[in-house]
């Protein structure tokens, strides 16, 4: 990434190489004299991109010292299936200090090594992003997985690396192949490039999009990865909920604004999950659960989602994990909670669920089969040795089915 947003001294600063500059025209590139090569996010002040080729935990919090809410990272550092200190820090930086961190999952241009997601991709509280090709046109169906996209997941324990017990990444995808951007910090000119590393910057200024709309979101990075990860709507590959390679799917910016526009998301903040007694937590031990209503649990003032019959609905649930330990030594990454989500149906029954035991997010996905109002339901599986707050980000997104409003002899086959 580079430094082109604000003018920070971050320890071993030195001038932005092409590549940062290339990130940052993705995010916000904000050439008059091209309009239509803006950034995703052009002009936003929000944006801070750091471009020393370093990775340091003091960097890190320099820039949240000086106000940056969304952070991008295109960079790679360790291709091993083991989450690293580099992972566990972007962690413990989200977890504590409560900005959107956006990191590339990594480039694999060798079709004979395993696309391991790289560090400090890895990591639970940040959104991953791998990439996928479009064709350079606007027709979802043509669309692939970009090969070199790294998308094999990591373990959740570096002290106990077992096969079975990984955690899912890339969180979404972007666009990563033949992407116009600027060359350099120099001006001179626009290349097309591609990678991982460009289709970050995407997400990121979407992100930032959001953070823009309301102050809010600015320390609430939970409910941003929510937002995005229910609007990507757009399945390259695999389950349209979560799948190996695009995670919960391409990005969809007009549905994650839809998602905003319409208040079809809320948060929480639990200050003891521990404690069964402390007024913010509505659980009262493993396997209870709530739902997201005010009416139901006094806690939140936010409602359910009315749907139509034959109506597809998608919600998505994030929290954090729980760094521990010495960040820069070999230590664990816990997901110290283990949360799941159902949704309720107008008539009281189950209609959709998500359970998985590593991941710190659920999703649902379903076609609703009466019309009324769905709320999401939390259960509480399990908790250990969390402290301090635990936020929780839920949103979700109603997406009408295609009509087809013409009779087929009406139209010219």
């Amino acid at each position: 990434s580079g430094l082109l947003g604000k003018d920070i001294d971050l320890p071993s600063h030195r001038s932005p190489d092409s590549h940062a500059a290339q990130v940052a025209g993705v995010l916000f590139g904000d050439d008059s004299r091209a309009p239509y090569r803006q950034g995703i996010a052009h002009g936003s002040t929000e944006l801070v991109t750091v471009g020393d080729g370093k990775f340091t935990h003091t960097a890190v919090d320099v820039l949240v010292d000086n106000d940056a809410y969304v952070i991008n990272i295109s960079l790679a550092i360790n291709a091993s299936r083991e989450t690293q200190w580099e992972d566990r820090v972007l962690d413990h930086v989200v977890r504590y200090r409560d900005p959107t961190i956006v990191v590339s999952s990594g480039n694999c241009t060798d079709p004979f090594q395993p696309r391991h997601v790289t560090s400090p991709a890895k990591a639970y509280n940040v959104v991953t992003v791998g990439a996928f090709e479009d064709n350079d046109d606007g027709d979802w169906s043509g669309d692939t997985m970009r090969r070199s996209s790294c998308y094999v997941d990591p373990y959740i324990d570096v002290n106990d690396p077992q096969p079975y017990q990984t955690h899912q990444k890339p969180d979404v995808v972007a666009v990563g192949g033949d992407v116009i951007t600027v060359a350099d910090a120099q001006g001179n000119g626009y290349v097309r490039t591609w990678g991982t590393s460009i289709a970050a910057p995407q997400v990121t200024g979407l992100a930032a999009l959001l953070v823009q709309r309301y102050w809010w979101l600015r320390v609430n990075p939970e409910t941003v990865k929510a937002i995005i990860m229910a609007s990507a709507i757009h399945n390259i590959e695999g389950s349209t909920r979560l799948s190996d390679k695009d995670g919960a799917g391409g990005i969809v910016a007009s549905e994650a604004m839809a998602v905003f526009d319409r208040g079809g998301w809320a948060h929480h903040i639990i200050h003891d999950i521990d404690d069964p007694g402390d007024p913010s937590n509505p659980f009262d031990g493993s396997g209870s659960s709530y739902d997201f209503r005010g009416s139901d649990t006094g806690i939140w003032d936010v409602g359910g989602t009315n749907a139509y019959a034959g109506e597809r609905v998608r919600a998505v649930l994030c929290w954090s994990s729980n760094p521990t330990g010495d960040l820069y030594s070999v230590g664990s990454d816990q997901l110290s909670t283990d949360l799941d989500l159902q949704v309720v149906a107008p008539n009281g029954t189950v209609v959709d669920w998500s359970v998985s035991l590593y991941n710190s997010c659920e999703i649902v996905d379903f076609v609703a089969p009466q019309t009324g109002e769905y709320r999401m339901r939390v259960t509480l599986y399990n908790t250990s040795g969390e402290s301090l707050d635990l936020g929780l980000g839920l949103a979700w997104l109603r997406i009408p089915m295609q009509h087809v409003y013409l009779p087929a002899v009406m139209k010219n086959y």
